[in-house]
């Protein structure tokens, strides 16, 4: 899973225009990172709009089939759009 998450990332200035970063963060018992960001699903990929904004959860699936690089840029994308983030690097 780290693997699909860690290919997007090295991309993330090309699918957002450099608006979106991306970061890891992984734990064997409750990921500290999601506690205090109040993320009850866990494990996710999380988009935050901006700072102190909720964070919008995807929901990382079980079957390792369904969590890939495609189905990371389309929900990164998605939720772009939903926040009114352009992915245009000329654009700020």
């Amino acid at each position: 899973m780290f693997t699909a998450f860690a290919e997007v990332a090295e991309d993330m200035d090309a699918y957002t225009g450099g608006k979106v970063k991306a970061a890891w963060s992984a734990s064997y018992g409750a990921d500290p990172v999601a506690q205090a960001l109040g993320v009850k699903t866990a494990p996710a990929v999380l988009f935050i709009p901006t700072k102190g904004a909720t964070p919008v959860p995807m929901t990382i699936s079980r079957s390792r089939a369904d969590f890939n690089e495609g189905a990371i840029i389309d929900f990164v994308t998605h939720q772009m759009k939903e926040a009114g983030i352009s992915g245009s690097k000329d654009e700020v």
